[in-house]
């Protein structure tokens, strides 16, 4: 429905109020009501509010509706009127509520009489045009109906006809279906016995299906069971293989000692430089006891110290008697030896394998992750204890390092960093 004063459509949700003499509907803005007024609006005042108009047409009739006697209105102010005159404002826009303001002045009777007698002119013309409309309507309906009916009777003439052909042609249809059903049937009957013979031919396909599926997984069990067998007893041979390998190798060096540390030059003399060292130690070497002595590149080529050097003695027992000499000096360094550069402190061991190196970095690593006190090697044999007064045990493989791990651990915590080889 379309607001009488405003002429647009009331939304849902919008705050309106009914006149209850000619029911028309009005937005509370157009009425110049806030919505705080609104709220404040009694039940018994909506019910029986008027409009405006209805309100010209009762003081007509000497009503005394809005006087100040009558007690169910509500107090007006400058915010709260109900009058469709506006005096300087802008012209109401039709697609939104309009907001009208209070007049200056009260309207005279004598305006409200003229405004009551034209609003029952316009509802005598109102029901003059609605009687000549509906006597139109009427006229208009009985010609429909004529037409209607004329429509009707030939649209069911053509019906009938349309029926009495689609009947024959279902029946033709019909008849040519039970030939084609009849035909369907005898070929199903047909088929029926070759499904039978081909579920029979099914079956014993499935039982040697069967009969072949038990074969395969006896086969591939024991074909399984021979791999296994053969993949340990390889694995066993290859892991005595290598500890063999691993044997020879070090027997190789059984011979060798390491010196870490030594500064690298291009006219370097390694003789000179093993000579220097075993007078620092107080061990002399011949130079007929030196079998070999050359450089090696370390496992990872990134790193920046310089490459070890290798020197094969002529004994096992002469190495062990350098070894201990080297030991008893404790530290030795390169400006000792008169070699340039930076003073770097010189290391000699046992030449031991990459896989032994390796394994002697992991348990230096643990030991002192673990506070053990001694980690050494001595032939080739990487020997810790945890402190003074403690048996040593030897770590031959990886599985050794549990021990490590499992043994209480007690008295020197010191880590074990000075009590151990250097290897590089």
């Amino acid at each position: 429905m379309n607001c009488a004063g405003c002429n647009t459509i009331c939304k849902s949700g919008a705050r309106l109020l009914n006149c209850h003499a000619c029911e028309g509907i009005y937005h509370i803005e157009c009425l110049n009501i806030k919505h705080q007024q609104y709220s404040s609006l009694t039940e018994e005042f909506k019910a029986t509010w008027k409009c405006p108009s209805c309100n010209n047409i009762t003081r007509r009739g000497r009503s005394n509706l809005l006087t100040p006697v009558q007690s169910t209105q509500i107090p007006l102010d400058d915010n709260m009127n109900m009058s469709y005159e506006t005096e300087g404002q802008a012209p109401i826009s039709s697609n939104s509520p309009c907001t009208l303001t209070r007049p200056a002045a009260s309207v005279p009777d004598c305006v409200a009489l003229e405004t009551g007698v034209t609003f029952h002119t316009f509802t005598k013309e109102l029901h003059k045009t609605i009687e000549e409309w509906r006597s139109d309507m009427n006229n208009t309906l009985t010609v429909f109906k004529e037409n209607i009916k004329s429509s009707l009777h030939d649209w069911r003439y053509e019906m009938e006809a349309s029926i009495t052909k689609l009947n024959d042609d279902l029946k033709s249809a019909l008849n040519g279906f039970r030939d084609e059903i009849c035909t369907l049937r005898a070929e199903h009957e047909r088929l029926k016995y070759q499904t039978i013979d081909i579920s029979h031919d099914v079956s014993e396909l499935k039982a040697s299906m069967q009969f072949l599926s038990g074969e395969q997984d006896d086969l591939k069990k024991k074909v399984d069971d021979t791999i296994r067998k053969s993949t340990e007893q390889s694995s066993l041979t290859i892991s005595t293989l290598e500890n063999r390998i691993e044997y020879l190798e070090q027997q190789a060096r059984q011979c060798n000692v390491e010196i870490c540390n030594i500064p690298e030059t291009r006219s370097e003399n390694l003789l000179n430089i093993m000579g220097s060292i075993s007078t620092a130690i107080n061990f002399p070497i011949s130079q007929r006891d030196i079998l070999s002595i050359h450089r090696v590149p370390h496992a990872h080529h990134q790193t920046k110290w310089p490459k070890n050097v290798i020197v094969k003695l002529s004994s096992r027992i002469l190495r062990d008697n350098v070894l201990a000499a080297f030991r008893k000096v404790k530290t030795l360094k390169t400006d000792q030896l008169g070699l340039s550069g930076l003073p770097m402190t010189i290391y000699m061991n046992e030449h031991l394998t990459l896989k032994k190196k390796q394994l002697f970095r992991k348990t230096r690593d643990l030991a002192t992750m673990h506070q053990y006190k001694y980690v050494w090697v001595r032939n080739a044999t990487i020997l810790v204890r945890e402190r003074d007064g403690e048996t040593a045990f030897a770590i031959r493989t990886d599985d050794d390092l549990r021990k490590i791990k499992s043994r209480t651990k007690g008295g020197d915590n010191r880590p074990c960093g000075s009590s151990t080889q250097h290897i590089q």
